[in-house]
């Protein structure tokens, strides 16, 4: 009878240890995952979105309408491939975003800065 409780005893710290190991190994790409996300979250903090272009138009007609992928905090004007085009992206004002900490593609900044 001591022998099957001894064998039992290994059995569950068997897996026990198992379980810790998976565990362990999951948890760095778990929580990069959050941090990736809780990132931009924070960075558009009140930060308006809105879901056609029509709307952002409306809301600040006099300024260039963006579109901001959400994940990496980087916008695309109008003409762009990524316009409209991100997973996880919104419409907006192009200078709110830029207030909110975000940024145009380095594409654009490029052309932006040899127009100046």
């Amino acid at each position: 009878m001591l022998k099957q409780s001894s064998s039992r005893m290994k059995i569950t710290l068997a897996s026990l240890l198992v379980v810790f190991f998976v565990v362990a190994m999951t948890a760095p790409a778990i929580s990069a995952v959050e941090t990736n996300h809780s990132k931009s979250s924070i960075g558009n903090k009140g930060l308006q979105s809105f879901s056609t272009e029509q709307l952002a138009k409306q809301h600040c007609p006099s300024e260039t309408v963006v579109w901001l992928n959400l994940n990496t905090g980087v916008y695309h004007f109008k003409g762009d491939h990524w316009y409209g085009n991100t997973k996880n992206g919104a419409y907006f004002c192009q200078k709110k975003a830029d207030k909110a900490g975000n940024r145009a593609t380095r594409e654009q900044s490029t052309i932006n800065k040899t127009k100046v």
